[in-house]
C-alpha cells in the first residue's frame, strides 16, 4: 500500500495556492480525477490531513466560473459542447447493443459536484443486507454476486455517519432499518399532503419516513432536478467537499481538463497525460485516486495500455468494465379514488418506504415520493452484476453493452404487481414511462471490490490489485448494487479509504 508522506502540504517548498498555473511544476500527494461524489470526497479527507492534492475535472467549476448556467435545464435544441455550461456530461456513453431493450433519460453531471450537483439529493445508506447478496442471489444463474461484501455493513456505518454529518441529512428515522446513530436533521414541517400520503401507505400495512435529503429547502426552492442550484439548497459535493477542500485545506482544482491516459512503469503510474484546455500537460504524483464514474474510470484504464497490461492498465483478471449493473426505476403517478382530481397536491420534503426490500427471498428494492405538483413514486429496483454487461473503448470512444438478464424481468414483475396490491384500495398506479427502463444514471460495479485478484479489480482497501498507487472511490467499486440510491455509499466508502490511507 502506497503511504503518503506527513507534512507534505508544501510541495518542495511551493505553497499550494488554490489555482494552478502550472500544474506540471507540482509533484502531488494525490491526483484525484474527477471531482463527483466519491473524488470529492477522497480530496477532501486527504487535504483535512495535510496532503497536497489535486482535482482534475473534466467539467466547469459552477462556483468560481461565471459561463456556467444555474437554476435553468438545458435547452433541447442545444449542441453538446453547451451541456457543461449547465453542469452535464457533453459526451454520454454509446449503446452499442441494447438486445431489445430501452433506457430512463440519461443524467450524468460533469464539473465540480459531478452528478450530485444536479441529482434529487436523496442520501440514503444501503442497508444491511445489501452487503450480503449471495443471500438473494443463489438462483440467478450466470451471475458475477458474491456471497457477501468484502466490506461490512458494521465497517462502514462510522463513514455513513460521517458523511451524513458533513451532507447535513435531514429525514426521519425509517422503521425498518438500524437506528441512525447520528441524529438526523428535522425535515421540513410536513404538508397535508404528506399527512395524507403516508396515512394511506400506514393503512396498508407499510411503514412510510420522510426521505433522507441532503436540501436546506430555503425559501422558493423547487428542487432544481437535472440543473445547477441557484439558491444554495442542494448540497451536492462541490460545495460541501471540494470548496472546503480548496479554501480551508490547499487543494487545487485543474476544471476543464480531461485525463487521456496514465503512464505506469513497474506496478506504478507516475503521471497522467491530460488535455487542459486544448494544452496537453503531464501531472506526476505519489497517488492517483480515480473517481470518473463507473463509464468513464473503466475506460480511462483500458486506454492506458502498457507493456505490461497491454488489455488495460491494472486488467490482468480480464474484469476491468465487466459486470455494469444499472438500477432498474419506473415512475408511477398515485391517482386517488375518493379525492378529487383538482385536489391541491403540496410536498415539502419527500416520503419514502422499504416493506418491499426483500419479499420471499427476493430483492427488490425502494419505493419514495420526491417534492413534485403531483403524487409521483419512483422505484430503484437492485441489479445484478452479469459478466457480460460491459463497458468497453472503440477507436476513443466509450461504448457499453447491456442485456437484461431474465431474472431481473421476473422481479420486475413481482416488485411492481406488489406495490400496486399493496395500495389498490386507495390509488390507481399510472406509469408515466415505459415500465422497466434500466437507470444510467445509477451504473455501478465496473472494477468490482473483491479479495481475490483473479475474480476482481480492487482489494478492499480501495486500492487495484495490479497496482501500486491507484485507488478506486466511484461506484464501480460496487461488488453488487443494492436497491438504494448510491451517493451516500459512494462518499462514504471514499472517506472510508482515504481514513485507511493516512
Amino acid at each position: 500500500m502506497c503511504l503518503l508522506p506527513m507534512g507534505s502540504a508544501r510541495c518542495g517548498g511551493l505553497l499550494v495556492a488554490s489555482n494552478v498555473e502550472d500544474p506540471e511544476s507540482v509533484f502531488w500527494d494525490a491526483v484525484i480525477v474527477g471531482a463527483g461524489a466519491g473524488g470529492a470526497a477522497a480530496g477532501y479527507a486527504l487535504a483535512k490531513r495535510g496532503r497536497s492534492v489535486l482535482f482534475i475535472e473534466k467539467g466547469k467549476d459552477p462556483h468560481t466560473d461565471s459561463s456556467v448556467v444555474k437554476g435553468e435545464c438545458l435547452p433541447s435544441d442545444s449542441p453538446p459542447a453547451h451541456r457543461v455550461d449547465y453542469g452535464l456530461c457533453p459526451c454520454l456513453p454509446e449503446p452499442k447493443l441494447l438486445g431489445g431493450g430501452r433506457f430512463s433519460p440519461f443524467t450524468m453531471g460533469c464539473g465540480t459536484g459531478g452528478s450530485t450537483a444536479v441529482f434529487g439529493m436523496v442520501m440514503e445508506r444501503f442497508r444491511p443486507n445489501d452487503f450480503t447478496p449471495g443471500l438473494f442471489s443463489s438462483g440467478c444463474s450466470g451471475s458475477s454476486a458474491p456471497g457477501e461484501w468484502p466490506v461490512s455493513y458494521d465497517e462502514m456505518v462510522p463513514y455513513y455517519e460521517e458523511a451524513e454529518r458533513l451532507f447535513r441529512i435531514r429525514g426521519t428515522q425509517d422503521p425498518l432499518a438500524p437506528p441512525n446513530s447520528v441524529a438526523l436533521l428535522p425535515p421540513p414541517l410536513e404538508t397535508a399532503t404528506e399527512r395524507n400520503m403516508a396515512a394511506v401507505l400506514s393503512q396498508a400495512g407499510l411503514h412510510p419516513y420522510r426521505i433522507h435529503s441532503a436540501c436546506e429547502r430555503v425559501p422558493n426552492c423547487t428542487g432544481c432536478v437535472r440543473k445547477l442550484c441557484h439558491l444554495n439548497c442542494r448540497k451536492d459535493s462541490g460545495k460541501i467537499l471540494v470548496r472546503p477542500a480548496v479554501e480551508q485545506y490547499g487543494a487545487n482544482i485543474l476544471s476543464e481538463c480531461s485525463v487521456q491516459r496514465l503512464v505506469e512503469r513497474s506496478r506504478v503510474v507516475t503521471h497522467a497525460i491530460c488535455n487542459w484546455r486544448n494544452r496537453e500537460v503531464s501531472v506526476r504524483g505519489r497517488l492517483f485516486v480515480l473517481a470518473a464514474n463507473a463509464f468513464f474510470t473503466p475506460a480511462l484504464l483500458l486506454k492506458s495500455i502498457s507493456a505490461h497490461f497491454p488489455d488495460g492498465l491494472g486488467n490482468s483478471s480480464g474484469l476491468v468494465g465487466r459486470n455494469l449493473m444499472l438500477h432498474l426505476s419506473d415512475v408511477f403517478l398515485a391517482q386517488s379514488k375518493t379525492s378529487p382530481a383538482h385536489i391541491e397536491f403540496d410536498m415539502s420534503h419527500g416520503l419514502a418506504f422499504n416493506d418491499l426490500y426483500s419479499r420471499n427471498g427476493v430483492k427488490l428494492g425502494n419505493i419514495h415520493a420526491h417534492p413534485d405538483k403531483q403524487p409521483v413514486f419512483a422505484t430503484i429496483l437492485e441489479d445484478l452484476p452479469y459478466y457480460f454487461n460491459k463497458v468497453s473503448v472503440d477507436s476513443g470512444r466509450v461504448s457499453y453493452e447491456y442485456h437484461f438478464p431474465r431474472e431481473l424481468r421476473y422481479r420486475h414483475g413481482v416488485f411492481v404487481e406488489e406495490f400496486a396490491r399493496r395500495v389498490s384500495e386507495s390509488w390507481n398506479l399510472r406509469p408515466l414511462r415505459p415500465l422497466g427502463l434500466p437507470n444510467m444514471t445509477h451504473a455501478c460495479g465496473t472494477c468490482a471490490l473483491g479479495r481475490d485478484a483473479k475474480s476482481s479489480v480492487v482489494h478492499p482497501s480501495g486500492r487495484m490489485h495490479d497496482l501500486d498507487n491507484i485507488y478506486l472511490v466511484d461506484s464501480s467499486w460496487f461488488p453488487s448494487s443494492g436497491g438504494i440510491n448510491p451517493s451516500l455509499t459512494i462518499i462514504a466508502n471514499a472517506l472510508r479509504v482515504c481514513a485507511q490511507l493516512v
